[in-house]
C-alpha cells in the first residue's frame, strides 16, 4: 500500500543496484521516475516499468523521495548540484537519499547545498547486488530520525535491515567500517584457501567446511562474486577517512596496498585451479 506522505519515488542512477531497488519500489505500488546518463541502462529501466526522465532535475520534479545511486563522489555532486541536477528540481518537503558510497565530507557538502525545505539522508547499503535483487539490503542511515521515518515505508521495500546510526555522515562512516572488514576478510580467506591447496586439500571443500566453523564469514561465502574495482576505491576512501582523524590502521593500510590483487580471476585460480 502506498504511503500517503510519499506518492512517487525517483532514482538517479539505473545501474545494477539502482534498478534492482527501483523494481521493489514499483512492486510495492509506487510510481518510479528514473534517469541515467547511460542510454542502455535507461532503456533497460524503461522496459522494467520505470518512467523515463530527461534529467536528474526532472526526476526530482516528479518525486517525493529521490534516491541518488551513482558511482563516485564527483558523480553525486553533478547529479545533485549540477545545472540540471536534483536540487534544481526538488520540491518543498521532498527527501534526497544519497545511496552511493561516499566520503562523509561529500555528504556534508551536499547537505550545505540542499535547498531550503528539502531534506537529505545519508543512505549507503551493504550486502551487494544479489541482496538488492532479493530486497534484502542492509541500509546504513545518517540524518534526522524524523526524515528516516517518513522515508521508511519506501526503504523497507528493498531494505531488510535498516540501521539508524546518527547524524549525516554516520551512514558513510558505517559503510566504510563494513568495507574494511569485508575486504580484509576476503583477502585473508583467499590466502587461507591458497594454503590449503598447496597442502594438497580441495579449497572448495575447505570453504564449505568453514561455513560450519567459527571462521565463517560473509566474505568467505562471496568469493565467486568479486568486482575488482570495489576494493581499490573502498580502501582508498577508508585510509583517507582514517588519516582525517589521525587514526593509524596498519592492517587496513596493508589491505589498501594489496587491494588491486583482489579479482575474480585470482579467486578462481585458488578455488578451482590454474585451468579455471
Amino acid at each position: 500500500m502506498v504511503d500517503d506522505k510519499i506518492s512517487a519515488v525517483g532514482f538517479v542512477g539505473q545501474g545494477r543496484m539502482g534498478l534492482a531497488m527501483a523494481k521493489h519500489v514499483m512492486a510495492a505500488g509506487y510510481p518510479v521516475f528514473g534517469y541515467d546518463i547511460n542510454a542502455e541502462a535507461m532503456g533497460t529501466a524503461v522496459e522494467a516499468g520505470v518512467n523515463p526522465a530527461s534529467s536528474a532535475r526532472q526526476v526530482a520534479e516528479n518525486s517525493d523521495l529521490i534516491c541518488v545511486i551513482v558511482p563516485s563522489d564527483d558523480d553525486v555532486r553533478q547529479a545533485c548540484d549540477g545545472a540540471d541536477g536534483v536540487f534544481a528540481g526538488a520540491k518543498n518537503g521532498s527527501i534526497v537519499a544519497l545511496c552511493s558510497s561516499l566520503m562523509p565530507e561529500t555528504v556534508s557538502e551536499m547537505a550545505a547545498a540542499t535547498p531550503e525545505g528539502v531534506d537529505i539522508l545519508d543512505l549507503p547499503s551493504a550486502r551487494g547486488p544479489i541482496a538488492a535483487d532479493q530486497g534484502r539490503l542492509a541500509l546504513l542511515v545518517g540524518g534526522e530520525q524524523e526524515v528516516l521515518q517518513r522515508a521508511q515505508p519506501v526503504l523497507e521495500t528493498f531494505g531488510e535491515a535498516i540501521h539508524y546510526l546518527g547524524p549525516l555522515g554516520a551512514g558513510q562512516i558505517a559503510k566504510t567500517a563494513n568495507n574494511i572488514l569485508l575486504w580484509c576478510n576476503m583477502k585473508t580467506s583467499l590466502e587461507v584457501l591458497s594454503l590449503t591447496r598447496s597442502l594438497g586439500l580441495d579449497p572448495e571443500a575447505i570453504r564449505e567446511a568453514m561455513y560450519d566453523c567459527s571462521g565463517d564469514s560473509w566474505a568467505l561465502r562471496q568469493l565467486d562474486r568479486i568486482n575488482p574495482a570495489w576494493p581499490v576505491k573502498d580502501m582508498i576512501n577508508a585510509m583517507e577517512l582514517a588519516a582525517s582523524v589521525g587514526e593509524k590502521m596498519p592492517m587496513s593500510q596493508l589491505m589498501k596496498d594489496m587491494a588491486g590483487q583482489l579479482s575474480q580471476e585470482a579467486a578462481n585460480k585458488i578455488l578451482f585451479g590454474e585451468e579455471a
